[in-house]
């Protein structure tokens, strides 16, 4: 296993990590007070610079976060604004840039999965017995992820961007 992930299943189906794991990330603490920082400075450096752009929306911010540490970085796509170019597309250019970006922070709404499904979840404090999310639908964020979501990965925000500001 990797941080809960497992060999041979997708990047974003999380199952359980071991002590072991948990120990080495535990050491890492002591570096996320500046990665947070520099993520979150080079984060709103982009989003105002996307602001300006008609087709490209940031996730707005809630004033009531103090502080925001992200793995992935979110924002929406409107191919409307792009002669219709499909958000698929889209993504396709960025990468030939160089540009790492995905679907959305899950590559899928985050009800799908497999977490969501296991016994494990039977023990969490926010169980609710009458909840399957096996039968979950919800047809908003199904159309979000399917042709708006756009993610881009944590390094970039400490990587790349931090020479720019």
């Amino acid at each position: 296993m990797h941080i809960g992930r497992m060999s041979g299943r997708p990047f974003y189906e999380f199952h359980r990590m071991t002590e072991f794991q948990g120990a080495l990330l535990l050491a890492q603490l002591s570096r996320l007070d500046e990665r947070v920082e520099t993520r979150e400075r080079n984060a709103t450096y982009l989003a105002k610079g996307l602001e300006e752009m008609d087709g490209v929306k940031p996730i707005k911010r809630d004033p009531r976060v103090t502080r925001w540490s992200f793995y992935y970085w979110n924002f929406k796509y409107h191919g409307e604004k792009f002669d219709g170019i499909p958000r698929d597309e889209f993504l396709e250019a960025l990468r030939a840039e160089g540009v790492s970006c995905g679907v959305g922070a899950h590559g899928q709404p985050i009800y799908h999965s497999p977490l969501f499904e296991r016994t494990a979840w039977d023990k969490c404090p926010f169980h609710r017995e009458d909840m399957d999310y096996r039968k979950v639908y919800c047809p908003e964020a199904e159309r979000i992820y399917q042709h708006e979501a756009v993610s881009l990965p944590h390094k970039i925000f400490w990587a790349i961007l931090a020479t720019w500001t």
